[in-house]
Order: C-alpha cells, then sequence, then structure tokens
C-alpha cells in the first residue's frame, strides 16, 4: 500500500469513516515495521489527546484536510528539495566541464604560439646619397625607384 493510500486510511480511521477493507489494510500496514507502529500510535494518541478530540468531531473535514498535510509536508519538501539538488549538481558538472574545457584552450593556444615560427625579422636597408638615384628590385616583382637623399626599408625573402 503506497503512502498515499495508507494516510488516507489514517484519515478515515480517526475520523471514523472507514470504508470496506480500510480497517484490515491499517492493521495488516502497523503489522509490517515497528516503525509503522511506532508512526500509528503518535498519530493516534496525538488525535485523542485532551480537547483535540472534541475539536476534531466538530470539524472533522477540517482535521483530515490538517493531517493529510502534516502527512504529505515531508513528502512535498523531500520532492523540492531533490530538485534544487539536482539542479545544483547539475550546476557543478557544467563548471567543471567549462573549467577543462577552458583549461584544455588555454594550453593549445599557449602551444600553439610556442610551436609557431617566431624567428627574427631582418630588415634590408637602402638609402641614396646627395645627388644618386637608383632602382631596386624586390623579390615580389616590384620596382621602387629610389630618388637622392631617400631609405628604404623591406623584410629579406
Amino acid at each position: 500500500m503506497n503512502k498515499k493510500d495508507i494516510y488516507a486510511v489514517f484519515v478515515r480511521h480517526l475520523t471514523r469513516t472507514t470504508i470496506d477493507k480500510d480497517e484490515e489494510n491499517l492493521n495488516s500496514w502497523i503489522n509490517e515495521s515497528e516503525e509503522n507502529e511506532s508512526l500509528f500510535e503518535k498519530l493516534e494518541n496525538h488525535w485523542n489527546s485532551p480537547g483535540y478530540g472534541q475539536i476534531s468531531i466538530l470539524k472533522s473535514e477540517e482535521v483530515k484536510k490538517e493531517i493529510w498535510d502534516r502527512a504529505n509536508f515531508k513528502q512535498f519538501y523531500n520532492k523540492d528539495l531533490n530538485k534544487k539538488k539536482s539542479i545544483n549538481t547539475f550546476l557543478r558538472y557544467a563548471a567543471v566541464f567549462l573549467f577543462f574545457i577552458g583549461s584544455i584552450s588555454a594550453i593549445y593556444f599557449q602551444l600553439d604560439e610556442d610551436s609557431s615560427d617566431h624567428s627574427i625579422v631582418k630588415l634590408i636597408s637602402k638609402s641614396n646619397n646627395a645627388g644618386r638615384k637608383s632602382t631596386i628590385h624586390l623579390r615580389d616583382g616590384t620596382i621602387v625607384n629610389l630618388n637622392s637623399e631617400s631609405e628604404i626599408s623591406y623584410q629579406e625573402p
């Protein structure tokens, strides 16, 4: 018998509104374990405490609802708590995953920078003195006419 069913049987038993086989189901549930028996005794003692029973007879529907709410409070609280735990777990895994990907990317780009050719660039400079003109042919086919007292610098091929 599931928890919702047994709590409904509790309410009907305590308000004396049992239906077919309620008492039989309740007794078999009580006999299943000492924990069940203890829970039933506590609930029945609370229900039969002075003053509580008189109020419950007058307001049995309200009392049924109160017992039902008390019985199900833990169940609903645990569902919310489990949902929060699963969200927190997901966020933790996501953070670890992002950290892992970020670390690998940083290492990859660092190694890529280190392995790239960082040779020293050599510049060639040409200049003309006063009154001298020259023509320079660059490797890419460009022709540069250098006037007097001018200078050009270009990367060594």
